[in-house]
């Protein structure tokens, strides 16, 4: 099985960042101020002993996270595709969807790392393309989970690898006085992308054999 190339994802990250680079930065930066904006009405809220004023504005904002995140990624797709948008693709229907695959996600990496962590992190890089394909496929929350499970099949540990190089240059972004990190992000996110890409176009879709299971459908070389 052909994987792969963690130096091409990241090259591709830093190359289409460097195309328009003003413009990624200022979204990330409006999603940290509206995201940060409800997290201080939250902590307001708290100071004034408000619980259920406090956990209204979570909810709040853990919704508009959610839209925005699904926002993020169709500018992504959009920038490189020239297909998609943010308002054609991006909807509180879809929105809703997000958040129970979401909510699925952690549920499942959550119980999987109470279970010596190894299998939390297994279902963390076999789970981890079901926004990308919430968003580019319109795919539901189980079926994205699904898909997402059968395209990473036998890339665990090159994903696994990604992932840590992707923490240690957010990390890096974190440390260069903070501001680093409005680089660092759509650099990681399109280098993501560009794994997201791959896997899509080499992996084999599923389809049920004879017996109702799942096996992986032939396709044409």
């Amino acid at each position: 099985m052909q994987s792969f190339v963690k130096k091409e994802a990241f090259t591709f990250g830093w190359e289409e960042f460097k195309k328009r680079g003003w413009f990624f930065v200022g979204v990330v930066i409006l999603m940290t101020l509206v995201s940060l904006a409800f997290s201080l009405l939250a902590d307001m809220a708290d100071r004034m002993g408000s619980g259920g004023l406090e956990t209204i504005f979570g909810l709040i904002s853990f919704i508009v996270d959610s839209f925005m995140t699904l926002g993020f990624i169709a500018i992504l797709l959009n920038h490189v595709t020239a297909e998609l948008s943010f308002f054609t693709q991006t909807s509180w229907e879809m929105t809703l969807k997000y958040i129970v695959a979401t909510i699925l996600f952690f549920l499942g990496v959550g119980i999987g790392l109470l279970l010596l962590i190894i299998p939390g992190i297994f279902l963390m890089i076999r789970w981890g393309m079901y926004p990308f394909l919430m968003v580019d496929k319109g795919l539901g929350p189980i079926e994205a989970l699904k898909t997402s499970w059968h395209m990473t099949r036998g890339h665990g540990w090159n994903l696994f690898l990604f992932y840590v190089l992707a923490m240690l240059i957010s990390v890096l972004g974190l440390i260069a006085l903070g501001v680093g990190i409005f680089v660092a992000a759509p650099v990681v996110a399109l280098a993501s992308l560009w794994v997201y890409r791959f896997l899509d176009e080499h992996h084999k879709p599923t389809v049920k054999g004879h017996e109702g299971e799942l096996v992986e459908a032939e396709t044409s070389a």
